[in-house]
């Protein structure tokens, strides 16, 4: 890479992180207000302090002894303080308590001819179909941990740092969509003792005060899916990333098939995902500098 091109990789990469650092503030900082305002209260809420901490300060030892090391720690940081503080966000915007659309998410699975209990039966009824679609399902961990250990390792830290901005800003539109398009979706429907999610939703639906514990909880947002918003910003992030860019497209898109039938999401609720993230997509590509289809492996300072 000359000079130029390792200068704009850099400059991305630190663009991307300083607006992931003000976003994660931004969402910390709604969650203290607004859970004080509506009386939610959050148990183990410090959990993520010592975590995200330990990693800040393993990043700034090796920040030049190792700069991947350094990348990897405090994209592992920010993931940290992230998920937590989207969870509370998202906790908050059901507490809007806005007539459910699930009547009207159905007639729109029907209109495009989508039936989600024939679609789950298929699903369930077929052994490898199943563990297959379930497998791709809860890879979302595995694979954020691949994109903050991948890159870095390779020179090319502004490819993690512009997926964890991405799946920052997809958050805001899923929130507030999920606020004013409030569902308990199919899975709470057809099957509600499977439902984990239920107990949560219908409790910030009614009077609070609330009291959730961090680690204990769900996912409690129908329409968007964020599970489908992921998939896309997955594949984006492993573009031109040879074979394993090929296999993390396989999978994802066994995650987008898997959306209806495990994650107990409306067809209509997968669409909406995917324009999240194609929007979001647009809007980093338009906010950061330099063009990434440009910006390949930059070398890295020797330990």
């Amino acid at each position: 890479m000359d000079i130029t091109s390792q200068r704009l990789a850099e400059s991305r990469e630190w663009s991307a992180i300083g607006l992931a650092y003000a976003l994660v503030g931004l969402v910390l900082a709604i969650d203290l207000v607004v859970s004080v305002y509506l009386g939610l209260s959050i148990g183990h809420w410090w959990l993520p302090i010592p975590l995200s901490g330990s990693l800040l300060i393993l990043s700034a030892a090796y920040r030049r002894r190792s700069p991947g090391i350094a990348q990897t720690a405090e994209l592992g940081a920010l993931w940290i303080a992230f998920i937590a503080t989207s969870c509370i966000l998202s906790y908050l915007s059901a507490t809007l308590a806005f007539p459910l659309k699930d009547a009207l998410l159905e007639r729109m699975d029907r209109a495009i001819g989508f039936d989600w209990e024939a679609n789950r039966a298929l699903v369930i009824g077929s052994p490898v179909a199943h563990l297959l679609l379930f497998g791709a399902y809860v890879s979302l961990l595995p694979q954020i941990l691949l994109s903050i250990v991948y890159f870095p390792a390779r020179g090319q830290g502004q490819r993690s740092a512009e997926f964890i901005l991405l799946a920052m800003l997809a958050l805001f539109p899923t929130c507030v969509v999920s606020a004013l398009c409030p569902a308990v979706g199919p899975l709470a429907v057809f099957l509600p003792n499977q439902a984990v999610h239920l107990h949560d939703l219908l409790a910030l639906r009614a009077s609070g005060p609330w009291h959730f514990d961090l680690p204990a909880m769900e996912g409690i947002v129908s329409m968007p899916s964020y599970h489908a918003a992921l998939a896309v910003l997955f594949t984006y992030t492993f573009r031109r990333s040879g074979v394993l860019g090929w296999l993390v497209a396989g999978l994802n898109v066994l995650m987008l098939l898997s959306v209806p039938p495990i994650g107990g999401h409306y067809l209509v609720d997968l669409v909406g995902g995917i324009i999240v993230a194609l929007g979001c997509i647009l809007v980093v590509r338009h906010v950061l500098p330099g063009d990434d289809t440009t910006l390949g492996t930059r070398p890295r300072l020797a330990p």
